[in-house]
C-alpha cells in the first residue's frame, strides 16, 4: 500500500538555551549505586505513566552510571515513562522535550495507581489497556539517533517520534545507528559497531560494544533479536545511506528487508529519504530512490514519502480521500545545514507526520 508524507512543528531548544547539555559533572547528585540498584520501581511500565523523582537524579543519555550527564532533575519532579522494562536498572523517561535515562532506585509512581490506568493491582506497572494492544518497533539511521554522537547536530526525528508516540499511549522500541543502511540490520550480515552514534529505547535485546575500523561502539542488534516480540507495526527508517549506490544494490537490500522480516510482525511502514539539497544528492537520484521504494516495498509494507506532509483542513484535521486514507501532497522542503539533516523545527514536522500515520495504521487495524 503506497502513503505518502507528513508532518506539525516541534520546537527543540539548542543546547546553549536550556539546561541539560551533556555533562560530566554530577558533584550535587548522589550517584546510583553500581552495586546494587535496589529500586522502589519494578516491573514493565506502560508507555505515559507518570512518575516522581524522590532524590535529585542524574538524567543520563544512556542506561549506565558511566554515561554523559545529561541534567540535574530535583527531587519531586514529574516524569514520563517511554515504556518497558528497566535496563541495568534504568528506565527510559522524558523529562522536559527530552528523552534519556533515570535510575530506577530514585523513581516511583507519581499517584497511587489501579489496574485501569496501567498498573496491577499489586502495584507493579503493566501495559494500559490504551496500548496493550498496538506496539511499534523502529529502526533507523542518523535522523532518528537522538541519545548517541549525533544527537548535537541531528536525530531530531527519532526524538520526537518518540515523544509523540509517549503523548498518545503507545509503547515504541527504537533502535538508530547512525550511517546505517538496511544491510546493517541482516540477520546474515556480519554484526557492525556504530561508532558514529547509537540510540536504543529498550532494554532487548541487551546493549553489547563491538568494534569497527579500529573503534568500538554499540553492536547493531539483528532483524530476528529486534522482533522476537512480534510487534504490531515495525517502522524502517532507511533511505539517506542508499543514496549513491547501484539500482541494484538499493532493490536487493529493500528486497532482503522486507523477506527477512516476513511473519515477524503484523505490520511495516518503510519510511525513506526526506528531502535533501540538490547540492548533495541531485533531484533525479531523489526521485530514483523513492521510485525504487514504492515499487519495492509499497505492495507489502504501506511506504511514506518523506518529502511530503498531510493535508489539513482551515481547523487543522488531517484530510482523508474518499477511500479513507491520509491524502499527503503538500511538500516538506529540505531545512538544514549538512544537505542532509533537518534542523529541529523542520524534523518535528517530519515527526509529527511519521506519529500520524502510524496512529492512522493503529486505527484501520481496530
Amino acid at each position: 500500500m503506497l502513503m505518502r508524507s507528513l508532518a506539525v512543528v516541534a520546537a527543540l531548544a539548542s543546547c546553549s538555551a536550556v539546561a541539560g547539555c551533556a555533562s560530566a559533572d554530577a558533584s550535587d547528585v548522589p550517584e546510583e549505586d553500581d552495586a546494587a540498584l535496589t529500586s522502589a520501581l519494578t516491573g514493565t511500565l506502560a508507555a505515559g505513566t507518570k512518575l516522581k523523582t524522590t532524590a535529585n537524579l542524574n538524567f543520563r543519555s544512556s542506561p549506565e552510571i558511566s554515561t554523559n550527564v545529561l541534567r540535574v532533575v530535583p527531587k519531586g519532579t514529574e516524569l514520563l515513562a517511554v515504556g518497558g522494562d528497566a535496563q541495568n536498572g534504568f528506565y527510559a523517561v522524558t523529562h522536559g522535550g527530552r528523552t534519556g535515562f533515570a535510575s530506577a532506585k530514585h523513581l516511583a509512581l507519581a499517584t497511587a495507581a489501579s489496574p485501569s490506568s496501567g498498573t496491577s493491582a499489586g502495584g507493579t506497572p503493566s501495559a494500559g489497556p490504551a496500548s496493550a494492544d498496538f506496539r511499534v518497533t523502529y529502526i533507523g539511521d542518523s535522523h532518528s539517533d537522538y541519545g548517541g554522537n549525533a544527537h548535537a547536530s541531528f536525530g531530531f526525528l527519532g526524538e520526537h517520534v518518540v515523544e509523540r508516540m509517549t503523548a498518545s499511549g503507545i509503547p515504541i522500541s527504537l533502535f538508530a545507528a547512525s550511517a546505517s543502511s538496511p544491510n546493517w540490520w541482516f540477520d546474515d550480515t556480519p554484526t557492525q559497531a556504530a561508532t558514529w552514534g547509537y540510540t536504543q529505547t529498550s532494554p532487548t535485546p541487551p546493549r553489547r560494544s563491538c568494534s569497527r575500523g579500529g573503534q568500538s561502539g554499540p553492536c547493531v542488534p539483528k532483524l530476528s533479536a529486534i522482533l522476537s516480540d512480534h510487534p504490531s507495526l515495525f517502522v524502517i527508517e532507511q533511505g539517506t545511506n542508499l543514496f549513491g549506490r547501484s539500482r541494484a544494490d538499493v532493490t536487493n537490500q529493500i528486497k532482503t528487508m522486507l523477506r527477512q522480516i516476513e511473519g515477524k510482525t503484523d505490520a511495516c511502514l518503510w519510511l525513506g529519504a526526506p528531502n535533501a539539497s540538490t547540492s548533495a544528492h541531485s533531484q533525479e537520484s531523489q526521485d530514483e530512490l523513492w521510485q525504487l521504494i514504492a515499487e519495492h516495498a509499497g505492495g507489502r509494507c504501506f511506504v511514506m514519502d518523506s518529502r511530503m506532509m498531510p493535508r489539513v483542513d482551515a481547523s487543522g484535521v488531517v484530510v482523508h480521500d474518499a477511500q479513507g486514507n491520509l491524502v499527503m501532497d503538500l511538500p516538506l522542503p529540505y531545512g538544514g545545514s549538512d544537505g542532509e539533516h533537518f534542523a529541529a523545527a523542520g524534523a518535528g514536522k517530519w515527526a509529527d507526520g511519521v506519529a500520524t500515520m502510524i496512529e492512522f495504521i493503529r486505527d484501520k487495524r481496530r
